[in-house]
């Protein structure tokens, strides 16, 4: 999971001091984050631009994606077991029974101890997260809301979770757009794509266009693998978790610096 934010972002510097105050003993010593705060976000321009054409089979209609008509920044790599360990420490007062020990809200890697009670090992701090999308969208909350530590910080700013719900012969109901004046937020598909995919320059200066693959080329990373091994990407179901750190294949970077997109 990456961040999206308004250009130019929230103050971050603050918010990361805070990350590494909280943690245990046993993650302080890899929870310093690889990527410096003055490089942590890539700044998204040339709003408005086309859209990438996804040629459908059997005769479905094509889909367009990419296109965004707004400036964005989004985090050059995903969240990091170090920064979602302090949100589950913050939330814990707050989930409910059915997800207090559920990987959608603590990931894989944070490990319960007792109730309510979590640890990050220290080989996890720098690894990318898998969650939940719900808790995605209460993390950008929390974010949001400076990291407030009362019950409604969760609750809304970026995403309204009295809509979450799933109603018979409905599906589910959660806002999935985030709300007006969000300071953080989830990705959109088409915020992703263009983070990891286009590039205005693709064909040559001011002619824009998208690579087919996220490392501003049409050629898939190869060969996949560990970094210490050679390797350039830990794509392809290779890897059993744990994956490795983020930013482990720095020379591996979508058009707008975007690390570890494959």
């Amino acid at each position: 999971m990456r961040i999206t934010t308004p250009t130019p972002p929230p103050d971050w510097t603050s918010a990361l001091m805070r990350v590494l105050a909280v943690l245990t003993i046993a993650a302080v010593a890899n929870a310093q984050h690889p990527i410096p705060e003055s490089e942590r976000w890539a700044t998204i321009t040339h709003p408005g631009n086309a859209p990438y054409t996804v040629v459908s089979p059997f005769g479905y209609p094509d889909r367009y994606v990419g296109r965004v008509d707004h400036e964005y920044q989004i985090s050059r790599t995903e969240v990091t077991g170090t920064e979602w360990f302090e949100f589950v420490q913050a939330y814990a007062p707050y989930v409910n029974e059915h997800s207090i020990a559920s990987d959608e809200f603590t990931s894989r890697s944070v490990i319960t101890t007792g109730y309510r009670q979590y640890l990050l090992p220290a080989a996890n701090a720098n690894r990318p997260v898998e969650i939940g999308w719900r808790f995605a969208a209460r993390y950008m909350n929390w974010l949001h809301n400076g990291k407030a530590l009362t019950a409604d910080a969760f609750e809304s700013g970026a995403y309204d979770t009295s809509t979450f719900g799933d109603v018979s012969g409905v599906g589910f109901t959660d806002q999935q757009s985030r709300s007006p004046g969000a300071r953080y937020w989830i990705p959109s598909a088409d915020e992703w794509t263009k983070a990891a995919h286009f590039d205005p320059n693709r064909y040559g200066e001011g002619m824009p266009g998208y690579w087919l693959s996220s490392n501003s080329s049409d050629a898939v990373p190869f060969p996949p693998g560990l970094p210490q091994n050679g390797g350039l990407t830990s794509t392809g179901g290779l890897f059993a978790f744990p994956l490795p750190d983020v930013a482990s294949y720095p020379g591996v970077q979508s058009p707008w610096g975007l690390l570890d997109c494959s």
